[in-house]
């Protein structure tokens, strides 16, 4: 399997006082549920009633075990486990109180048999050099989206900043001009937008 790559800057700067540059994971959207169960049933023999109910049910034991003190390991995916932040103080008796208790995050620690998996794919090199940022004007930003819908119908976000080599808010801000408009039509859902024609 191939995976594509870009490239970020970090904000802990290099020896010449400019962010560091690193490589990780192109991401596009977030999986939801009713789409995680569209591709249950396209791989197995179960209902669509069924994996809804299974994935249900999980979450129903994350809460029960979890908020008790229990790691929960699900074999060939890791280990779910709580972190929780708090404030205590010593009251006028001079015994601790408990206060602004509350669940920080949920660890998640992957199975090694997971990580070996992921590992066979092969990284492809960035799609562009985005350390290397411009300026791009409203006009570039206008003929480079209309040359791009004329490829493949639609884009999304992520694509228009490897090809005019822009961040993502200056990205985000061309493309709502657009949408504003009325050159552009922006579709989906949160996380995963999907820009095409009006």
């Amino acid at each position: 399997m191939n995976v594509q790559t870009v490239l970020r800057r970090s904000n802990l700067t290099d020896g010449k006082g400019k962010g560091k540059v690193y490589a990780t994971l192109a991401r596009y959207s977030t999986i939801t549920t009713p789409e995680l169960i569209n591709y249950l049933l396209q791989n197995s023999q179960v209902g669509a009633g069924e994996a809804r109910r299974v994935i249900e049910g999980l979450l129903e034991q994350f809460k029960v075990f979890l908020p008790n003190g229990h790691a929960i390991k699900i074999d060939g995916l890791g280990t779910f486990s709580l972190r929780m932040r708090s404030d205590v103080e010593l009251d006028e008796d001079g015994k601790y109180v408990l206060k602004n208790a509350r669940i920080d995050k949920v660890n998640f620690v992957p199975d090694r048999r997971l990580v070996m998996e992921l590992n066979k794919i092969h990284f492809l090199p960035p799609k562009a050099d985005l350390t290397n940022v411009r300026h791009l004007t409203d006009e570039e930003a206008e003929a480079l989206a209309l040359s791009m819908l004329g490829e493949s119908g639609f884009f999304m976000i992520e694509d228009f900043m490897y090809s005019a080599r822009v961040s993502y808010s200056t990205a985000y801000r061309h493309l709502k001009k657009l949408v504003e408009r009325g050159v552009l039509y922006r579709g989906g859902g949160r996380g995963r937008a999907v820009y095409m024609r009006p």
